[in-house]
């Protein structure tokens, strides 16, 4: 599954053939820099860099993995007592400078807000991901989990919170040591993460099996309950071309988009006090809505309101096995079809609520102004101000975008909750299989660099990507690349398509042309070349 990266082993170098319509290739192109140097090129992107002003938000630059561990059972309280407002303060604090190489041990809040929760933290500005760092992090967690053995009769219950005014505070659970090894946590990972990498993995809500255990690392249980809030939005939820957005217009970074905002939005509710929207669903953004918007707003050319094509989205569903899209009939009236949904009124009324102890939250936030904002380009999104008042979680970060590995592409950041749960000894091979995860490459598609002498013609392939703007005028610029002897392109093709039977096809259509190799970063496109 792709996520952060693909193989340079993967990709392939074929001529560009410039009887193929552009339009039936894939629709996204990038320049290049730095392509005129064959086969011994690395063009893989500095670390270091930053992405590029299209992809918009404010850069954090190389792709960083952070990791909680949320303990139910460590539980502290102050000595003295302490306000919710000022227990609320000490949320991410370090406790009595507890720390090793990339973590260290913080205090949350607890649920009902009379204390405080021992939680480790993996410093996500700190590790960096491809690089060892994770494991070797989480490791030295587990270690330090059994060497400390909390407990409230423990020698030396006492300890200071940095910056609390409620110092000092002490153990109140577990009851007695000897146990830490099997204390559970709770992990959350905070990653970077690609659209369609999102898409492909709500996909997978889909494809679960019978057995609990989820098909992916970052995905909950399947008997968990937020699981079935997880809305996988398809290119069927398209199929009657609202607002004259077809199937055909949308592509997998678009489909991730809309897969959170309908599971936000469809599961929209009244929350308990201090309760954060984050409990509405388990892949919570932690750049802000409006910034991930941006990055997908060009693929959307049609008519209408971002909120009236929400509304139509919010007509279908899976039918949860196969992933056959039906009418969801809480939103959409009982006569309706696919081809022809009809809203109710239902989606008017959806209204996120949230109560908090210690600050006012003025009145709820219907869906639709939700959206509004969106749309009008507000940073911070209107639900991201709301969770301001109760938990600063959600769009949290707000602008900020980090590199896909290996590229200078910005993407947003996500935080994947409710996983399942660690102990001490399986720390470590949770957080090292996570972070393999993020950045295995995606089965489905494999990306080609398309090669071209000049004598093709540069007036040719120019005519063909002006066709292309035309047709796709809110489409990102297309680009091409020129060298002293070739032109350069690239596409994505379904791994079924061997680069042996493409070649093939594409060179019984013209003459064969030479080539010369060169190694790319991986940019997902918009479509795979049709053949």
């Amino acid at each position: 599954m792709h996520l952060l990266g693909l193989s340079s082993k993967q990709s392939l170098i074929i001529p560009l053939l410039l009887s193929v319509p552009i339009h039936a290739a894939a629709s996204g192109y990038q320049r290049r820099g730095n392509v005129c140097c064959g086969a011994s090129c690395d063009d893989e992107a500095d670390e270091d860099e930053e992405a590029g002003p299209e992809d918009g938000g404010i850069v954090g630059g190389t792709a960083g993995m952070g990791v909680e561990f949320e303990s139910g059972t460590v539980q502290m309280v102050s000595v003295n007592g302490c306000s919710d407002a000022e227990t609320f303060e000490s949320k991410g604090k370090m406790i009595a400078n507890r720390q090793g190489t990339n973590w260290m041990l913080t205090a949350d809040t607890m649920a009902a807000g009379d204390g405080l929760d021992a939680e480790y933290i993996l410093d996500g500005k700190t590790i960096k991901i491809g690089k060892d760092m994770a494991g070797p992090a989480a490791a030295g967690v587990a270690a330090y989990i059994v060497a400390w053995n909390p407990s409230v009769d423990m020698n030396d219950n006492s300890f200071s919170v940095d910056q609390s005014n409620c110092n000092p505070w002490k153990i109140t659970g577990p009851e007695s040591g000897g146990k830490a090894s099997e204390l559970t946590w709770g992990p959350q990972i905070t990653a970077p993460m690609p659209l369609e990498a999102i898409s492909e993995i709500f996909s997978m809500t889909n494809k679960q099996s019978s057995l609990p255990n989820p098909a992916n690392p970052l995905l909950p249980s399947k008997i968990h309950p937020l699981f079935n809030n997880m809305v996988w939005v398809t290119p069927e939820f398209f199929q009657s071309s609202s607002n004259g957005i077809s199937q055909a217009d949308v592509d997998q970074r678009t489909l991730g988009f809309f897969s959170l905002i309908l599971s936000y939005a469809k599961n929209a509710r009244t929350m308990d006090e201090d309760e954060s929207v984050n409990k509405l669903t388990t892949i919570m953004p932690r750049t802000e809505f409006t910034t991930i918007y941006g990055q997908v707003k060009p693929q959307l050319p049609g008519t209408g309101t971002l909120y009236d094509l929400v509304k139509i989205l919010a007509c279908y569903k899976n039918d949860g096995t196969t992933g056959n899209v039906v009418i969801d009939k809480a939103f959409c009236t009982g006569d309706s079809t696919p081809a022809a949904p009809t809203p109710l009124s239902q989606m008017d009324s959806q209204q996120f609520a949230v109560t908090s102890s210690i600050t006012t939250v003025t009145s709820p936030l219907k869906v639709k102004d939700w959206i509004d904002s969106i749309a009008a380009g507000t940073i911070p999104d209107a639900l991201t101000t709301l969770e301001k008042k109760v938990d600063k979680q959600i769009g949290g970060l707000d602008e900020r975008v980090e590199n896909v590995v290996g590229t200078t592409r910005g993407v947003p950041l996500f935080e994947f909750r409710n996983l399942l749960p660690v102990n001490s000894g399986t720390m470590e091979g949770m957080v090292t299989n996570a972070e393999t995860t993020i950045i295995a490459p995606m089965p489905r598609e494999r990306e080609m660099v398309l090669v071209s002498p000049i004598s093709n013609g540069l007036l040719a392939l120019q005519e063909h990507l002006q066709q292309h703007q035309q047709r796709r005028p809110q489409q990102a610029q297309p680009g091409y690349a020129v060298c002293k002897t070739k032109i350069q392109m690239r596409v994505s093709t379904p791994l079924a398509v061997s680069a042996v039977q493409l070649r093939s096809r594409l060179q019984s259509q013209a003459q064969p042309t030479t080539h010369k190799a060169a190694r790319i970063p991986h940019y997902p496109l918009k479509e795979p070349i049709l053949l």
